[in-house]
This record gives C-alpha cells, structure tokens and sequence, in this order.
C-alpha cells in the first residue's frame, strides 16, 4: 500500500510539474473522486492499476495549483489515518494475544487450584477416619479394661464369698 500511495505521489509530484494550471468548478467534488480513485487503485490488477494510474495523473494535471495541493495533503492525511489505523490494529491483536495467554494461564491455576481443594479433601477425609479407628478402638480398650475389672471384682466377690 504504502509503495502504491509513494508511487503515486511520485507520478503526481511529476505530473504537477508539467501540468498547466486550469480551474475546476467544484473542488469538493474533484477531491471526492481522486479520494476514490485512489481507493481504487489499491485494489486494482496489475493491468488495471496502470489504466487508473493514467486516469489518476490526468486528473491532476487538470486540477488547479491549489486543488493539487489539497489532493496532497488529502494524500498525506490519508496515509498518517492508514498508518495509525495499522498501528492500532497491531495493538489490539497484541492485546488480544495477551488476554488469550492470561486467560489459559488462569484456567491452568484454576485447574490447579481444584487439584490441590481435591487432595486437600481426600486428606483430610483420611485423617477424619483414622481418627474415628483410634477413637472405636481407645473405647473399645477402655470398655474391655472396664468390663476386665468388673470381672475381676465379681471374681473377688465370689472368691471370698466361698
């Protein structure tokens, strides 16, 4: 685009010098059209481009000094907008980019998060039923002391009773 659009200027710049000086009626108009065909040109074939480039220094040799002036700084403001227009898309696909890695990286730490919730869980699950085993069995060995010593005093009490 941008070796069209200096190309184009060059022919311009060229054109200018040898083109005679005559006044179009409406301005506004011309610089509409040789917008247009300028927009044209970067679209174009090969074949085509040289056709609408002929077309395009025709027109400025019949424009006026100062509508080619415009036609100009028209060209000039035009390439600075496609240029910051470019610039921008560059950042926005940057940007883009990096919301995309943030977003995998959070989902990978989320996922990590969930492994480490489900480990924690399976841990502590473990330990709740090594601790209701330890508690059966102190109470099942209190409850055997308990009943040993209820049989020994019965044992006592019988013993010395005979």
């Amino acid at each position: 685009m941008k070796k069209s659009l200096l190309s184009l200027m060059l022919a311009g710049t060229l054109t200018l010098a040898m083109a005679a000086s005559s006044d179009v009626s409406n301005n506004t108009t011309t610089q509409n059209s040789f917008v247009i065909q300028l927009e044209n040109l970067q679209n174009a074939s090969a074949k085509e481009r040289i056709e609408l480039m002929n077309q395009i220094k025709e027109r400025i040799a019949s424009m006026s000094q100062s509508q080619r002036e415009e036609a100009i700084q028209q060209l000039h403001k035009q390439m600075k907008q496609d240029n910051q227009k470019h610039k921008d898309m560059e950042k926005i696909e940057k940007m883009l980019t990096q919301m995309h890695e943030e977003a995998s990286n959070h989902q990978e730490h989320s996922h990590q998060i969930q492994e480490h919730i489900q480990q924690m869980q399976n841990s502590t699950h473990m330990e709740m039923e090594r601790n209701e085993h330890m508690h059966q069995r102190e109470a099942g060995d209190r409850h055997k002391e308990y009943m040993q010593k209820e049989i020994d005093t019965h044992s006592l009490f019988e013993n010395s009773a005979n």
